[in-house]
């Protein structure tokens, strides 16, 4: 069931709910790919970023992020992906500290 962008199942894993979400970052992020390797400035790439990806994360989380960390993996690599792509053409290394 599907309520306000939340999937719902019987058991609330939320695992649906997160493959949904992972597809929706997928194809924003192959969208927004030619502009994240391109050379804009580090901040407008931030701004790509806070205004289009990270609200796909953020929303709903206080509900769904109870789930099970293995439910949780499942958007993870997405999101680190598009963090690496915003970084890795600015100039900046992501596992710099």
């Amino acid at each position: 069931m599907k309520y306000l962008g939340l999937i719902f199942d019987r058991r609330l894993t939320w695992s649906s709910h997160l493959k949904d979400k992972r597809k929706k970052l997928s194809s924003r992020l192959l969208l927004l790919r030619p502009l994240l390797r391109s050379n804009l400035a580090l901040p407008l790439k931030l701004i790509l970023y806070k205004t289009l990806l990270q609200p796909l994360w953020v929303y709903g989380v206080v509900i769904w992020g109870s789930a099970k960390k293995s439910n949780k993996r499942i958007i993870q690599p997405s999101r680190i992906s598009a963090v690496v792509q915003s970084l890795e053409h600015s100039g900046i290394s992501p596992t710099m500290q």
